[in-house]
Protein backbone atom coordinates (compact mmCIF):
# COMPACT_ATOMS: atom_id res chain seq x y z
CA UNK A 1 0.00 0.00 0.00
CA UNK A 2 1.47 3.12 -1.26
CA UNK A 3 1.46 5.86 1.76
CA UNK A 4 3.12 8.57 -0.36
CA UNK A 5 1.63 12.21 0.10
CA UNK A 6 2.87 13.81 -3.04
CA UNK A 7 2.03 17.95 -3.27
CA UNK A 8 0.83 19.99 -5.87
CA UNK A 9 0.88 23.36 -6.97
CA UNK A 10 0.21 25.30 -9.93
CA UNK A 11 1.90 28.12 -11.38
CA UNK A 12 -0.66 30.74 -10.32
CA UNK A 13 0.16 29.31 -6.20
CA UNK A 14 3.65 29.59 -6.55
CA UNK A 15 3.72 32.80 -7.71
CA UNK A 16 1.47 33.44 -5.18
CA UNK A 17 3.51 32.67 -2.48
CA UNK A 18 6.66 33.91 -3.77
CA UNK A 19 4.91 37.39 -3.61
CA UNK A 20 3.98 37.24 -0.14
CA UNK A 21 7.30 36.28 0.43
CA UNK A 22 8.84 39.35 -1.25
CA UNK A 23 6.48 41.48 0.31
CA UNK A 24 7.26 40.22 3.96
CA UNK A 25 11.08 40.55 2.84
CA UNK A 26 10.85 44.21 1.52
CA UNK A 27 8.74 45.20 4.57
CA UNK A 28 11.67 43.83 6.98
CA UNK A 29 14.37 45.29 4.46
CA UNK A 30 12.45 48.77 5.00
CA UNK A 31 12.20 48.34 8.58
CA UNK A 32 15.92 47.47 9.26
CA UNK A 33 16.36 50.46 7.01
CA UNK A 34 14.68 53.06 9.50
CA UNK A 35 16.22 51.40 12.14
CA UNK A 36 19.71 51.95 10.75
CA UNK A 37 19.22 55.86 9.95
CA UNK A 38 17.27 56.39 13.45
CA UNK A 39 20.32 54.86 15.11
CA UNK A 40 22.84 56.60 12.81
CA UNK A 41 20.86 60.54 13.19
CA UNK A 42 20.75 59.82 17.09
CA UNK A 43 24.51 58.82 17.43
CA UNK A 44 25.18 61.85 14.89
CA UNK A 45 23.57 64.51 17.79
CA UNK A 46 26.03 62.81 20.52
CA UNK A 47 22.19 60.20 21.37
CA UNK A 48 23.20 57.22 23.27
CA UNK A 49 21.57 54.46 21.80
CA UNK A 50 21.04 50.58 22.62
CA UNK A 51 19.70 48.12 21.00
CA UNK A 52 17.18 45.26 22.07
CA UNK A 53 19.73 42.63 21.08
CA UNK A 54 22.13 44.26 23.46
CA UNK A 55 20.42 44.56 25.93
CA UNK A 56 19.18 41.63 26.34
CA UNK A 57 23.32 40.17 25.78
CA UNK A 58 23.81 42.80 28.75
CA UNK A 59 21.40 40.66 30.84
CA UNK A 60 22.60 37.53 30.16
CA UNK A 61 26.33 38.26 30.47
CA UNK A 62 25.63 39.20 33.89
CA UNK A 63 23.31 36.32 34.66
CA UNK A 64 25.54 34.04 33.40
CA UNK A 65 27.78 34.54 36.51
CA UNK A 66 24.79 32.36 37.79
CA UNK A 67 25.62 28.48 37.55
CA UNK A 68 22.16 27.34 37.07
CA UNK A 69 21.09 29.89 34.61
CA UNK A 70 20.23 29.10 30.83
CA UNK A 71 19.45 31.42 28.62
CA UNK A 72 16.84 30.50 25.67
CA UNK A 73 17.67 28.52 23.17
CA UNK A 74 17.26 30.86 20.27
CA UNK A 75 19.67 33.68 22.36
CA UNK A 76 22.33 31.05 22.58
CA UNK A 77 22.39 30.24 18.78
CA UNK A 78 21.57 33.26 16.94
CA UNK A 79 22.68 36.30 19.33
CA UNK A 80 26.05 36.46 17.45
CA UNK A 81 24.48 36.99 14.69
CA UNK A 82 21.89 39.13 16.20
CA UNK A 83 24.86 41.64 17.40
CA UNK A 84 26.78 40.96 14.29
CA UNK A 85 23.33 43.03 12.31
CA UNK A 86 21.14 44.51 14.80
CA UNK A 87 19.10 46.58 12.67
CA UNK A 88 18.03 43.37 10.69
CA UNK A 89 17.31 41.36 13.88
CA UNK A 90 16.38 43.92 16.84
CA UNK A 91 15.04 47.42 17.21
CA UNK A 92 16.49 50.43 19.21
CA UNK A 93 15.12 49.84 22.72
CA UNK A 94 17.67 52.38 24.63
CA UNK A 95 18.12 56.07 24.20
CA UNK A 96 20.37 58.47 26.24
CA UNK A 97 20.05 61.92 25.35
CA UNK A 98 22.98 64.04 26.88
CA UNK A 99 22.36 67.65 27.94
CA UNK A 100 22.39 69.95 25.15
CA UNK A 101 22.03 67.08 22.36
CA UNK A 102 17.37 67.41 22.65
CA UNK A 103 17.92 69.24 19.33
CA UNK A 104 14.48 68.79 16.71
CA UNK A 105 16.65 66.60 14.98
CA UNK A 106 16.35 64.54 17.55
CA UNK A 107 12.81 65.18 18.58
CA UNK A 108 11.90 63.78 15.11
CA UNK A 109 13.49 60.68 16.11
CA UNK A 110 12.01 59.91 19.34
CA UNK A 111 8.38 60.20 17.68
CA UNK A 112 9.64 57.30 15.86
CA UNK A 113 10.71 54.37 18.14
CA UNK A 114 7.35 52.76 19.13
CA UNK A 115 9.36 49.96 20.94
CA UNK A 116 11.78 52.17 22.95
CA UNK A 117 11.83 50.42 26.15
CA UNK A 118 14.57 53.10 28.39
CA UNK A 119 14.95 56.83 28.02
CA UNK A 120 16.96 58.87 29.71
CA UNK A 121 16.41 62.68 29.06
CA UNK A 122 17.62 64.62 32.58
CA UNK A 123 19.16 67.60 32.36
CA UNK A 124 17.47 68.54 29.45
CA UNK A 125 14.66 70.97 27.81
CA UNK A 126 12.03 67.69 27.42
CA UNK A 127 8.61 69.32 27.73
CA UNK A 128 5.03 68.48 28.05
CA UNK A 129 4.70 68.06 24.45
CA UNK A 130 7.62 65.91 23.81
CA UNK A 131 6.38 63.32 25.94
CA UNK A 132 2.91 63.64 24.35
CA UNK A 133 4.63 63.11 21.10
CA UNK A 134 6.02 59.93 21.98
CA UNK A 135 5.06 56.98 20.45
CA UNK A 136 6.26 54.14 23.11
CA UNK A 137 3.72 54.53 25.54
CA UNK A 138 3.09 50.25 25.42
CA UNK A 139 6.95 49.82 25.49
CA UNK A 140 8.17 52.19 27.52
CA UNK A 141 9.71 50.57 31.52
CA UNK A 142 12.07 53.31 32.39
CA UNK A 143 11.82 56.82 31.78
CA UNK A 144 14.30 59.59 34.03
CA UNK A 145 12.98 63.57 33.27
CA UNK A 146 15.08 64.81 36.06
CA UNK A 147 15.90 68.63 35.81
CA UNK A 148 13.57 68.81 32.97
CA UNK A 149 10.92 71.19 31.74
CA UNK A 150 8.06 68.67 32.39
CA UNK A 151 4.59 69.65 34.55
CA UNK A 152 1.40 69.04 35.73
CA UNK A 153 0.36 69.00 32.28
CA UNK A 154 2.78 66.50 30.96
CA UNK A 155 1.54 63.78 33.69
CA UNK A 156 -1.77 63.20 31.82
CA UNK A 157 -0.38 61.73 29.00
CA UNK A 158 2.34 59.94 31.20
CA UNK A 159 -0.57 57.64 32.81
CA UNK A 160 -0.79 56.71 29.51
CA UNK A 161 2.30 54.45 29.89
CA UNK A 162 1.31 51.93 31.81
CA UNK A 163 4.11 49.75 31.29
CA UNK A 164 6.84 52.01 32.95
CA UNK A 165 8.59 50.22 36.35
CA UNK A 166 11.28 53.40 37.29
CA UNK A 167 10.49 57.00 37.12
CA UNK A 168 12.55 59.88 37.79
CA UNK A 169 10.68 63.53 38.37
CA UNK A 170 13.00 65.12 40.61
CA UNK A 171 13.56 68.82 40.46
CA UNK A 172 10.72 69.17 37.90
CA UNK A 173 7.39 71.42 37.88
CA UNK A 174 5.19 68.40 38.88
CA UNK A 175 3.20 68.99 41.83
CA UNK A 176 0.54 67.44 44.38
CA UNK A 177 -2.29 68.16 40.91
CA UNK A 178 -0.04 66.17 38.35
CA UNK A 179 1.47 63.72 41.55
CA UNK A 180 -2.31 62.38 41.41
CA UNK A 181 -2.61 61.17 37.46
CA UNK A 182 0.21 58.63 38.33
CA UNK A 183 -2.21 56.55 40.27
CA UNK A 184 -3.05 54.70 37.09
CA UNK A 185 0.58 53.47 36.56
CA UNK A 186 0.08 50.34 38.46
CA UNK A 187 3.73 48.85 37.19
CA UNK A 188 5.72 51.25 38.41
CA UNK A 189 8.51 50.16 41.21
CA UNK A 190 10.46 53.31 41.74
CA UNK A 191 9.21 57.11 41.90
CA UNK A 192 11.93 59.79 42.35
CA UNK A 193 10.55 63.24 42.78
CA UNK A 194 11.17 66.59 44.69
CA UNK A 195 11.88 70.19 43.31
CA UNK A 196 11.85 73.77 44.75
CA UNK A 197 9.20 76.01 43.22
CA UNK A 198 11.16 79.56 44.03
CA UNK A 199 7.96 81.92 43.40
CA UNK A 200 4.97 79.91 45.30
CA UNK A 201 1.66 81.48 45.26
CA UNK A 202 1.83 81.99 49.11
CA UNK A 203 4.54 84.76 48.78
CA UNK A 204 6.92 82.68 50.34
CA UNK A 205 10.48 82.45 49.97
CA UNK A 206 10.13 79.34 48.65
CA UNK A 207 8.84 75.50 49.26
CA UNK A 208 8.89 72.07 47.33
CA UNK A 209 5.91 71.40 45.09
CA UNK A 210 5.04 68.51 46.58
CA UNK A 211 3.22 67.94 49.67
CA UNK A 212 3.66 64.87 52.16
CA UNK A 213 0.03 64.28 51.89
CA UNK A 214 -0.05 63.74 48.10
CA UNK A 215 2.93 61.91 48.38
CA UNK A 216 0.94 59.53 51.18
CA UNK A 217 -2.25 59.25 49.23
CA UNK A 218 -0.01 57.84 46.13
CA UNK A 219 1.52 55.61 48.17
CA UNK A 220 -1.86 54.37 49.25
CA UNK A 221 -3.04 53.47 45.48
CA UNK A 222 0.37 52.26 44.63
CA UNK A 223 1.62 50.48 47.78
CA UNK A 224 4.35 47.95 45.95
CA UNK A 225 5.96 51.54 44.66
CA UNK A 226 9.04 52.74 46.20
CA UNK A 227 8.80 56.69 46.53
CA UNK A 228 11.64 58.18 46.87
CA UNK A 229 13.00 62.26 47.22
CA UNK A 230 12.20 64.90 49.24
CA UNK A 231 8.91 66.83 49.79
CA UNK A 232 6.77 68.84 52.08
CA UNK A 233 9.64 71.02 53.62
CA UNK A 234 10.48 74.79 53.71
CA UNK A 235 13.61 75.90 52.19
CA UNK A 236 16.39 75.68 54.02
Amino acid sequence: MNTRVSFRFSLRQLLAVTLVIAIVLAWWAEQARETKWLAAELRRHGVGVTYEVERRRSRHTVRWFVRSYQPPLYDRLFLGLWCKWPEFFSHISGVTVNSGALTPEVRHCLQRLPGLWSLHVAETDFDDSDLRSLTCSHALQHLNCENTLLSDAGMIPLARFTELRTLDLQETRVSDVGLMQLIRLKNLETLRIGGWDPHPADGSSGRQRISAEAVERLRAALPNCSIVGSWGLPQP
